[in-house]
This record gives C-alpha cells, structure tokens and sequence, in this order.
C-alpha cells in the first residue's frame, strides 16, 4: 500500500515537472486567447513595432482594403504620434466571456457590448501596442459574431483626453451607415479620417453641427432686423392703405364675356425618412481598467 502511495505521489511530480518545462499553462487548456497572459496583473507591457496595427481575422476587408489601411494608420502614427489599431474576429471567446464575468464587478456576460470593451482593452494592452510610456493609441475592435455583432472603439494614454460621449456618437452614427449595409471597408476607412480630422483640428464639425451653429447665429439676428425694421417703419409718414379700391374703381366699367381655368402649378410635399442610428447611441465608458489594470476610455455599439 505505502509503495502504491509513493509511485502515485512520485508520477504526479513527473507530471508536474513535465508541464513546468513544455509551457503548457492552464489558461490554453480552459480555451483563452493565446495572447492572454498567465498572470494578467504581473504583465510587463512592451511595444512591438513589427506587429501588424491591421488584424482582420473576421475578413471583412478586401485585400487593397486592407493594404490601403495600413498604409493610412502607419501615416497617422507618425503625423501624431498616437498608435492607430484596427481588429476584427468571426466570434466570441465564450471561455474569455465567462472569465470576465467571474473577475469583474458589474460585468454582464449576455451584454456583448461589455465584452466587446475588456476585449478591446486586453488586445491592446497585451500585444505589443502603443506609443510612449502610456502606450498613447486607439484601437477599433469589430466583432461580426451572427447576433452578436457590434463594435469597441478603446482609447489609452493621451488619446483618452481626445474623445468623449459627444465624439463617439458622432463618429459610430456615420459607421453604424456603413457597418449596417455590408459595406465595412469604406466605412472603416473613414472612421480612420474622422479621427484624422479630429487630431488635425481639435474638433469633428459634420454638416449638421454646421447647420444647428448657423441657426444659433440666424435666429438672434432676425429677431434684431425685425425690430429695428419695426421702429423705423413706425417713425415713417406714409400713405394709409385704403380698406377696398372703390376709389380707383369705374362703376360697370368690367364686363366678363369668357370664363376659363387653367392649371397652373404642382405642389409635391417630400418628407425625409430618417437613418435607423442602431439603438440612438453608444455606450461609452471612462477611465475603466482592463485585465492588466491599465486605464481605458472608449464607447461601441451594436449592428
């Protein structure tokens, strides 16, 4: 019996040692991401700059797309200084869901948006990305799970200070458009340009921010003109308008001998049907910690 005891005890520590030496770690046997740490808190973050900042694991960019992207990002990195990251996957990680939900307080595992955010945060911080020592960049993480499809935009470092809850609607309203009609490489390509408008000029003015400024403006001077034109014309001595034109009138001087009518005119009332906006905002969440403890800022939606 003592000799079955010790064999059991010696072979578990074979065992034992055996896993030690080959790296095989219990997160990649319970289906977590390769790219997950062990320790998430102990992480050492670094930057890699041969990784590539375009993932589209999910294939929804054409080849030239895709090209095309990576092109404008590595320029944008260098105009600002600021890491810009696209990812995309066909799933979620139902293994990584269900450790999110296990580990952070509030989180909803049948929430994919919430998913979607730690997801984002992890990406980033775990491989590679960022620039400085607060790792300064911006990544667009698109999930296109069926039923679950949705997207994460996750800011860190200075890029935090750069959006808002105001600037993510702006910015997923104009790619809900293109996201919620297949047509995914032209509306990730300009997600990139808006925020290549925001760095350049602090701001994303569209047309109807343009619009709402011009009413601001116009409305207090009307009002002015009006009353100014109101005073003038009340200072003015002008001839009286007459009730009825009896004055000018010669008594049975008009004689109708024809009667005809004739169509003149076409009235057409058209009325706008407004874009379905996916849900009428985004979530948007500021200063979360991912897995690693990292600081995070970011908003997403469904489509």
């Amino acid at each position: 019996m003592k000799k079955k005891i010790v064999s059991g005890a010696l072979s578990l520590l074979i065992v034992t040692f055996i896993l030690a030496c080959t790296g095989v770690s219990a997160f990649a046997e319970s289906g977590l991401p390769k790219w997950f740490p062990d320790d998430p808190k102990s992480f050492e973050r670094y930057h890699d700059e041969d990784q590539s900042r375009v993932i589209d694991n999910a294939d929804i960019l054409t080849a030239s797309e895709e090209m095309q992207l990576k092109l404008y990002l590595s320029q944008m990195k260098k105009d600002y200084d600021c890491d810009f990251v696209f990812l995309s996957e066909d799933r979620v990680n139902e293994n990584l869901n269900s450790y999110y939900n296990s580990r952070i307080s509030g989180y909803d595992e049948y929430d994919y948006n919430s998913y979607r955010q730690y997801y984002s945060a992890d990406y980033y911080d775990f491989n590679g990305f960022g620039v400085g020592d607060d790792y300064n960049g911006i990544i667009l993480y698109v999930n296109m799970t069926p039923g679950k499809r949705g997207w994460y935009t996750c800011a860190s470092g200075a890029a935090e200070d750069m959006i808002s809850e105001r600037i993510i609607n702006k910015i997923d309203d104009r790619l809900y458009e293109y996201m919620s009609e297949g047509d995914y490489g032209e509306g990730i390509i300009n997600y990139y340009k808006d925020f290549n408008t925001l760095y350049k000029k602090g701001n994303l003015l569209f047309f109807e921010d343009i619009f709402h400024a011009f009413q601001i403006g116009l409305v207090p001077g009307v009002i002015v003109s009006l009353l100014v034109l109101g005073i003038v014309t009340a200072k003015m001595k002008t001839v009286k308008q007459a009730v009825n034109a009896n004055n000018y009138f010669v008594k049975n001087s008009f004689h109708c001998d024809r009667a005809q009518d004739l169509f003149l005119y076409r009235s057409v009332t058209r009325t706008k049907i407004e874009k379905n906006k996916g849900g009428g905002g985004s979530s948007f969440s500021s200063g979360f910690s991912g897995s690693s403890g990292s600081s995070h800022s970011g908003g997403g939606r469904s489509f």
